[in-house]
């Protein structure tokens, strides 16, 4: 069985797969603008593997929290955050709007 592929453009930061940042251990035969193949387990993001390259690796880039995260957990997570930021957004364009056109209730008796 071989592990699902996806293109990523090789740039000083390293090469981003599903929205995480990657880094190779080796940049020998690599340049930067470089577009690779990456091979990933769906059941592991903590690396990815340069299909091109002899399946080199590359790690995740400390602080991103994927180490043995999976596919699926990272995106309800990411999922999550975009649903709780878009509703703390929502939120305070709703309490704007009653301000700017004086509608009385709670949020004009807390200020």
């Amino acid at each position: 069985m071989s592990l699902p592929r996806a293109a990523a453009k090789l740039t000083r930061k390293g090469a981003r797969v599903n929205g995480i940042l990657y880094v190779p251990a080796d940049m020998e035969g690599l340049f930067l603008g470089d577009i690779c193949s990456l091979a990933f387990d769906p059941a592991d993001l903590s690396r990815v593997y340069l299909a091109e390259h002899d399946f080199r690796p590359c790690m995740a880039a400390p602080g991103q929290g994927v180490e043995e995260l999976s596919l699926t957990a990272y995106q309800a997570a990411q999922k999550g955050r975009r649903a709780m930021r878009r509703e703390a957004e929502g939120g305070s364009h709703i309490r704007q709007h009653r301000l700017s056109e004086g509608h009385p209730g709670r949020d004009r008796e807390g200020l």
